[in-house]
């Protein structure tokens, strides 16, 4: 539920009597003596003395909070007012100032209001609506007025069993002190659900159901945001290492095809013929072995040289003798 809580608090008109005033819990209040001099002053919460003030010298005397809690909270300003922080609800009730011998009254009455459970209220649900009122005096009414002109309820608690639509709106406590009333207020909001029904027109047109509460998309959770990056950053790891597994097959398929590469050319090498040398004739005697090592000497011939020709005939006869022997 929506939860608006207007508060407004209505102070009595200042008598010499005191004044009452109304506060939450968790607030400020100041109270005012009601003197502006004197010699002596004290203020007392229930018959208990909490602070004196020497109205001569300005000296505070408080009373130990030991004793006293609020004397904790309460602090002493321009010498005849008394600020009190962070009021409970023990706080509440009669505080006494005296000054010269003249007593003023000040009532201070706390008011909490609840609604159980917070939040917007859900057709058909239950709530619990609570005023609680410290420091009334005895045979003061507590009561609520419910919204759309519902009558009063004579207790400071309203069940709502179940929730109807008509329960939304303000909801006013209020309570009496004297002839003071005093109020306070609480909104409650009721999720009421409407739906447009589907019209035809001439044209058959169909307006579509809208829903004013209603999500289409529902923004993803923390979960599925938190798996959706866990995802991402595994596609990205596996994508790392297929990459330096490919790196690494190309490097091996580069070897092998390097090593078998030279296998090939080696075994062809080995595969070509040999080219023919020139082999030596074996020869019985060594001069003949000599003489087929060494190559021939060849005279140069000289066209229409006769002593040449004769000189070449003499040299094939020598060599066909030795041949024979």
């Amino acid at each position: 539920m929506k939860l608006i809580i207007g508060f407004g608090f209505v102070l009595g008109a200042f008598m010499a009597a005191g004044e009452v005033v109304v506060t939450k819990v968790g607030e400020t209040v100041t109270l005012e003596c009601g003197v502006d001099t004197f010699t002596h002053l004290q203020w007392c919460h229930k018959d208990v003395k909490l602070v004196s003030v020497n109205g001569k010298t300005g000296q505070v005397f408080k009373t130990s909070q030991n004793f006293i809690p609020v004397t904790a909270r309460l602090r002493v300003k321009q010498e005849t007012k008394i600020v009190i922080s962070k009021v409970t609800e023990a706080d509440a009730g009669q505080f006494t100032c005296e000054a010269d011998k003249k007593t003023y009254q000040h009532s201070l009455i706390v008011v909490s209001v609840s609604v159980t459970p917070s939040g917007v209220l859900q057709l058909g649900s239950e709530a619990i609506l609570h005023c609680g009122v410290t420091g009334l005096t005895p045979g003061s009414m507590v009561q609520w007025k419910g919204p759309a002109g519902r009558g009063p309820s004579a207790s400071p608690t309203v069940q709502l069993k179940p929730v109807a639509a008509m329960d939304g709106g303000i909801w006013q406590c209020t309570f009496s002190c004297g002839p003071e009333i005093f109020s306070e207020n609480v909104t409650i909001q009721v999720d009421v659900l409407i739906l447009q029904t589907p019209t035809t027109s001439l044209h058959s047109e169909v307006t579509p159901i809208t829903c004013d509460n209603c999500i289409a998309d529902p923004p993803p959770t923390a979960f599925q945001q938190s798996r959706f990056h866990w995802w991402k950053w595994v596609t990205l790891v596996s994508g790392c290492l297929v990459l330096i597994g490919l790196v690494i097959f190309a490097i091996i398929f580069y070897k092998k095809f390097r090593k078998a590469k030279r296998h090939f050319q080696r075994t062809n090498t080995l595969q070509q013929p040999l080219k023919p040398k020139h082999v030596v004739p074996l020869c019985d005697h060594p001069t003949d072995a000599a003489e087929a090592v060494r190559p021939p000497s060849v005279t140069p011939a000289y066209r229409g040289d006769t002593k040449g020709r004769e000189r070449k005939g003499e040299i094939e006869n020598k060599r066909k003798v030795k041949q024979r022997e």
